[in-house]
Order: C-alpha cells, then sequence, then structure tokens
C-alpha cells in the first residue's frame, strides 16, 4: 500500500491541465486528489466534482466541500498526505485543494498541489505561506 504523501509526489512535474488526472501528462488540483485516492484506496473516486473553469467569476455551490464530506473523512490535526481545502475569494465557493507535505511543530510547512500559473504550471510542492494558511477552510484524510 502507498501512502497519500506518496501518491501525490507521483504527480511532482505533472503539466497543469483542467480536468486531467494522469501522472506525467496533466492534472489539476482534483486531479491530483483523485490520483492521491486512487492510489491509497485502491479505487477511483465515486463522485468527481464537476470542473468548471471559471471558478472565480460566482460559483456559489460547494462542491469541493460536498465531495470531501462525502468521500474524505473531516479531521483537526493534520499529517503528511492529508488533503487541504482552500477558498481563494471571499464569499465564492471553495476552489482549490492541495496535500500536505511537510509539517514541522505541529504546523503545515509545505503543500503539493497543482498550480496553474504561467510560471508553474504543473505539480510543484511549495512553503505553506501566510497567503495559503489564511485561505484555508478545512482537512480531509484519504
Amino acid at each position: 500500500m502507498i501512502s497519500a504523501l506518496n501518491a501525490a509526489r507521483e504527480m511532482l512535474g505533472t503539466p497543469y491541465a483542467l480536468g486531467a488526472r494522469k501522472v506525467g501528462l496533466g492534472c489539476d488540483c482534483i486531479g491530483l486528489i483523485e490520483h492521491v485516492y486512487q492510489r491509497v484506496r485502491g479505487k477511483t473516486l465515486p463522485m468527481r466534482p464537476p470542473i468548471i473553469a471559471d471558478w472565480h467569476r460566482g460559483l456559489t455551490q460547494e462542491v469541493l466541500i460536498t465531495a470531501a464530506d462525502k468521500h474524505l473523512a473531516r479531521v483537526d490535526k493534520p499529517i503528511l498526505g492529508d488533503v487541504l481545502i482552500f477558498r481563494i475569494k471571499e464569499r465564492l465557493a471553495a476552489q482549490h485543494c492541495a496535500v500536505v507535505s511537510k509539517i514541522e511543530a505541529g504546523k503545515i510547512t509545505q503543500i503539493i498541489h497543482a498550480h496553474d500559473r504561467k510560471h508553474a504550471a504543473r505539480v510543484v510542492e511549495v512553503p505553506f505561506s501566510g497567503m495559503w494558511a489564511g485561505r484555508l477552510i478545512g482537512i480531509w484524510r484519504v
């Protein structure tokens, strides 16, 4: 059996591609979580939240949180490999997710996520900075 963190690390360097979930070929943040779920549980995630390219323009339905609550376990204290869900803009639905990749002194210090920016349009491991910490909604375990 593979750990959730090792499954996430398999995706590092995979190009960003909205709606995809193939190691080395392309994935988005949901695809990263789907890959982790499949590798850890040995089955496909039963419900894929809809891919909406323009979530930043007003989506208010909490499709990511609904899917996470249905198929993952919400937890209070993170461990390596846990799934994090973020709200990028106030008053809009959660629209990004990542995997905890490093914890120091009980605090998340690094995450793995599918980044869609031009300078890093791929799955990357980055510091869990104030920007991310301020947008965190919750933690779920695969």
